[in-house]
């Protein structure tokens, strides 16, 4: 993997983008598991937000990454720390299952998956909470 082949070669995995972002927000908002366990010294700095303010738990809730928030918090990462406008992980996954709840009662499309995997959901609900 080339990844770890920079790693190896004392690539730095906490630089960021233009906009804040380190290897460890992007893998965690696009639910790259792999690459997040690739990245142990970035674990270090899970706790770092992008220059809008936004948290990898954040991130991965927002995209419906719940798997990867249970990696982050397993990990040190702090489920607390809020963005700009006050959302946090629980509220961004929240808002995710709404959103998707209203847009099934509100188009009533038939081809519109409606269907919300509510056993995923509580666990991880649960452990955000914590």
């Amino acid at each position: 993997m080339a990844l770890r082949f920079l790693l190896n070669n004392n690539a730095l995995a906490d630089l960021h983008d233009n906009n804040g972002a380190t290897a460890l927000i992007m893998a965690a908002q696009e639910g790259h598991g792999a690459i997040l366990r690739a990245l142990p010294e970035a674990w270090v700095k899970v706790y770092l937000q992008t220059l809008n303010g936004n948290t990898a738990p954040v991130l991965a809730s927002l995209k419906g990454k719940l798997e990867v928030v249970e990696m982050l918090l397993d990990n040190g990462a702090q489920i607390d720390l809020t963005t700009p406008t006050g959302a946090t992980a629980l509220f961004a996954a929240a808002s995710r299952v709404i959103a998707k709840l209203s847009a099934c009662h509100l188009t009533m499309v038939p081809t519109l998956n409606c269907k919300i995997n509510m056993e995923d959901l509580p666990s991880t609900i649960q452990r955000i909470m914590r």
